[in-house]
């Protein structure tokens, strides 16, 4: 399988999506929460939301490359 053909355009655009949403959470944690915010549980709250972003970005690109979400939605195959 050549990992650069795509036989469904969307594909390409759930690699792109999944990436970008590691990259933009990959930037919020580049600007430490600790230092802007006084309280404590604000930044551990901000801090677990990039940890999340990161997991559904990493889900999103698992799911659209391995095409496992084809059996799941109604009319797939």
């Amino acid at each position: 399988m050549n990992p650069f053909t795509y036989e469904d355009k969307l594909e390409f655009i759930g690699l792109l999506a999944g990436g970008f949403v590691i990259i933009v959470a990959l930037g919020t944690l580049l600007e430490p929460p600790w230092t802007t915010n006084e309280d404590t549980a604000a930044a551990m709250l901000q801090t677990l939301g990039v940890v999340l972003s990161v997991f559904v970005g990493l889900a999103l690109i698992h799911f659209t490359y391995s095409g496992g979400l084809r059996g799941l939605i109604p009319g797939g195959e």
